[in-house]
Order: C-alpha cells, then structure tokens, then sequence
C-alpha cells in the first residue's frame, strides 16, 4: 500500500518491514534515522514502547501510545485517532448521530479519543469488561454512556473495537432490535475484494441491511497521515492521489 502510493507519486523511495522486538525498539529507532530513513510505523506491540522512546504530540500522550515516528526529529503521533477522525468524516457520521462502540482496548481507545475530539454528542459502549469501560472514561474524561447489549438498541453507527475477528471469535448483535439498520464499521477487515463485509461480523450486519465499512479504510487514512508526516511537503493534490491510490491497493473502490 505504501510503496504503490510512493510509486503513484512519483517518489524515489522505499517502504521496508521490518521485524523488531520492543526491547530493541528504541535503538532501531537510533539506528534508521542515523542511516537517512524518514521515518517509521510500530505496530503491535509497540505503540506502547514508542511512546517512552520518542516525542510525542499531545494527542499521543494523552491516547498512551504511538505508532508513527519522524526521523531525525523523534517526533511521533498516533494515526489510530486522526484516521479515525478522518474515516468518521468520509463516511459522512455525524456528531449528533448516536454512535455505539464495542470494546475497551487500545483501539477502542483511540475511537473514543477521536469522538471526543470532533465532539460526538451521543456516544455510548459496550464491553465484556465493564471495569475497563469505566477506567477508559475516567482516564479520557469523555462521558460516554456504558450499556449493555441487552438493552434496548437504538443507535446509527456502531464502530467495532473488539479483537474478535482476529481471535477467531463470534461477535453477533441481536439485530432485530434495531428500529433502523444502523451503519457499521470495523477496524478489522478479512479480505482485499471489493466488498466491505470482509469479516463474520460485517458480513452479519450486512445480512441485516446495515451498510457495513472495514478496517482497510481506516488503513489507508493511517497510511496518507504517515507519509505526510514524514515527507513534511506534500500538497494537498498528492495527498489526495496518494490515498486514492492507498485504497486501489487494498481493493477499495469508491461508495
């Protein structure tokens, strides 16, 4: 995804993985900046460790994690929140529509962070864990509403935080009791075709008249953000091609 948008672009640059354990983060960090790269992303189980190695934005710290690094400036920010913000506009939610996310994790923090920052006035959640609900309200200072999932069900867009799909475990909504389908989005996806219901969760809510979105836009926001960061210099007409070209890659057409 990100060397076909550098290709698209027309810039003479390389996108590497490269596999390192947190405990050597820090000096990998050290170590590509002094050999000239632009910068880094740190997935799973990093975004933690990067926050204490580099220097983070507000939005970072406040969030408790980060997952994308400039060289050699060690400036880092957490595109889990600004893509968020981003999707939630492209999608076209708005802030007074009642919003429902699942879980209570890193993720569900980070979709929490991005509502509170674009004022959603009508957000609520759901958790296994309730506990880690009301340690994630406390810390945010966001007064989101914990329900149950028995509850009577009324919203109209639910965002999918859990870890479900990647644990081979079932999600499922008693959708019946929605008055309307309400929109869907999960930040997992399950396959590159065309279609948004990539994941048992999504195909389900698709199956009840729900417009369903998947992770891989979320993927391609975080991607665009990355690359501006880095590169520092792109206009808005590369960063619009730039995504576009982000979503080819991961088989999104337009909706």
């Amino acid at each position: 995804m990100q060397q076909f948008a550098l290709d698209q672009l027309g810039i003479p640059k390389s996108y590497v993985a490269l596999n390192t354990p947190p405990h050597e983060l820090k000096d990998a960090l050290t170590h590509l900046s002094n050999l000239g790269y632009q910068g880094a992303n740190c997935t799973l189980p990093l975004k933690e460790v990067a926050l204490q190695c580099t220097h983070p934005d507000d939005d970072g710290r406040r969030i408790g994690a980060v997952n994308t690094v400039q060289f050699p400036s060690l400036k880092s920010i957490n595109t889990d929140a600004l893509g968020m913000m981003s999707c939630l506009k492209e999608i076209g939610v708005r802030p007074e529509d009642r919003v429902l996310v699942l879980g209570a994790g890193g993720s569900a923090r980070a979709v929490h962070y991005a509502l509170l920052v674009e004022e959603y006035r009508s957000v609520f959640a759901t958790n296994r864990t309730t506990e880690k609900l009301k340690s994630l309200r406390a810390e945010l200072l966001f007064s989101f509403e914990i329900v149950n999932l028995t509850d009577p069900l009324d919203f109209d867009f639910i965002i999918d935080a859990t870890s479900a799909n990647a644990l081979g475990e079932k999600l499922s909504l008693n959708w019946s009791g929605f008055e309307n389908p309400p929109n869907v989005f999960s930040l997992m996806y399950g396959n590159t075709g065309p279609s948004m219901a990539s994941t048992p969760f999504l195909i389900e809510a698709a199956a009840h008249g729900c417009k369903v979105f998947d992770g891989r836009l979320l993927l391609a926001s975080q991607g665009i953000l990355s690359l501006a960061f880095w590169l520092g210099n792109l206009t808005p007409g590369q960063i619009d091609l730039g995504y576009r070209a982000m979503k080819s890659a991961l088989g999104i057409s337009e909706f």
